[in-house]
């Protein structure tokens, strides 16, 4: 009879469709996230690059003294441009996807079946719990009394 109430569908079916909000606020953080950092990479080259610039009135002779570029700027260069190479888009995408799965979920057309059966198997099991306390009854045993008592 307990395995029968549907009413313990509630809670957890109410926690899938909170994800809902949730996950609407992880995406919105994740996309600000990648835009910036994909802002950031379009820029740092140009601020890495003009880390190394030379002051006036030494800018004149940049070029010259620059041929050579210094170690650490070809470093951090060459770090950025692998960091261009990471797509974040894949992820953002599997968060979409999910997010269109949960938002689509309607609680309502798990609950309604599930219900319906319930319903429709208690009286079901009414009549067999009817049966099983007139069985017992028959055979002398009290019905609410747990088997194996003495006598009985």
């Amino acid at each position: 009879k307990k395995a029968l109430d549907a009413g313990d569908l509630d809670g957890p079916l109410g926690s899938i469709g909170g994800l809902k909000d949730v996950l609407d606020g992880a995406i919105s953080v994740l996309k600000a996230g990648v835009e910036a950092l994909e802002g950031f990479l379009k820029t740092a080259p140009g601020a890495v690059r003009g880390a190394f610039d030379l002051p006036p009135p030494l800018c004149a002779l940049q070029s010259v003294l620059m041929a050579q570029a210094p170690q650490l700027m070809t470093d951090l260069l060459g770090m950025l441009e692998k960091l261009q190479g990471v797509s974040l888009q894949p992820v953002l995408d599997a968060l979409a996807g999910t997010q269109g799965k949960i938002a689509g979920l309607d609680v309502e057309q798990i609950k309604t079946p599930v219900n319906k059966f319930s319903e429709s198997a208690k009286e079901l099991v009414e009549k067999l719990d009817k049966t099983v306390s007139a069985a017992k009854l028959a055979s002398g045993m009290p019905a609410g009394l747990p088997k194996g008592l003495p006598g009985f």
